[in-house]
């Protein structure tokens, strides 16, 4: 009876101990919680992203040249009052508006600050072929003279990058929400086609001028954030882009030089005009976090 008893107390010690031991052992992982977050945002990162850009360019004409047939003729370039009193007048803030597919690449750093602040440095370059072409311009104005409106531009935006800041604020453990700004740059290509009879193919060349330029400006925009675990990270972001304007000048010049029409100084046909760039991009990007974290 004295073993069986002693048996028995044996066996209630044990399982006692053995309560007490899970307890505890339940007790590390929640005090482990509250000492440090469930999802650690520091690290170097690189992604892709998906979505759509939308520029908002406006062209507007500053000048065309003008022929004044007087005695030996008189011809003035870049004579701005030519260029609003031709009829039909000069186009002034024609939209060069459109939303193209784009695809880009990026990459970043985060830091995490305390348990909700995340902050950090990412650069993105992107790829779309924004392009619209507008016709009705005249790029001639002789008084008198009925010149048809029959030049077009042609204003294509193609890649785009940034390099930025960001700041991120953790509304759950693995989930940021985020602000970002910095600078922007952007590749375009504007073109003008003078027709034929803005340009008279026995005087002029008609055909196209191109001109590149390379914009600078700043973006800003903002988005959301989440662990997909793995060490991947999914985002949601919108940001604008401003890049001012820029003035241009397209020199169509005469097929002989000088040109066989008076008088006979005139060398070319020749328009000034300013471009404005603006941009509004949305996308949807997948990433990849080197290191691991709690939640992976």
């Amino acid at each position: 009876m004295t073993l069986r008893r002693a048996y028995v107390a044996a066996l209630a010690a044990a399982g006692l101990i053995a309560l007490m031991s899970g307890a505890g052992a339940g007790e590390g992982p929640l005090r482990a919680t509250h000492a440090k977050p469930v999802y650690d945002w520091s690290g170097f990162y690189v992604g892709a992203a998906a979505g759509a850009r939308r520029t908002d360019s406006n062209l507007s004409i500053r000048a065309i040249d003008e022929f004044y047939m007087t005695g030996a003729g008189q011809f003035i370039q870049h004579d701005f009052p030519g260029c609003t009193l031709n009829t039909p007048p000069c186009a002034s803030g024609a939209s060069f508006d459109t939303t193209a597919f784009r695809m880009a690449s990026y990459a970043g750093y985060n830091w995490q600050v305390g348990s909700r602040w995340v902050v950090g440095l990412e650069a993105d370059w992107g790829w779309a072929n924004n392009a619209k072409t507008q016709n009705g311009f005249a790029f001639f104005f002789g008084p008198g003279v009925a010149i048809a409106p029959d030049s077009t531009y042609t204003v294509k935006s193609l890649w785009d990058a940034s390099a930025r800041v960001r700041l991120g604020y953790r509304l759950a453990p693995a989930f940021l929400v985020y602000a970002t700004g910095g600078a922007a740059w952007m590749k375009t290509d504007v073109s003008s086609f003078c027709g034929a009879m803005s340009c008279d193919p026995i005087a002029f060349s008609s055909g196209v001028v191109s001109q590149s330029r390379l914009w600078s400006g700043w973006t800003a925009g903002g988005g959301v954030e989440t662990s997909l675990g793995a060490g991947w990270l999914a985002r949601a972001e919108y940001r604008y882009a401003d890049f001012g304007s820029a003035s241009f000048t397209d020199i169509h010049p005469c097929n002989l030089s000088p040109c066989s029409v008076a008088p006979s100084t005139l060398t070319s046909v020749n328009v000034s005009y300013d471009v404005s760039m603006k941009t509004h991009t949305a996308m949807f990007g997948l990433a990849y976090k080197f290191g691991g974290s709690a939640a992976d």
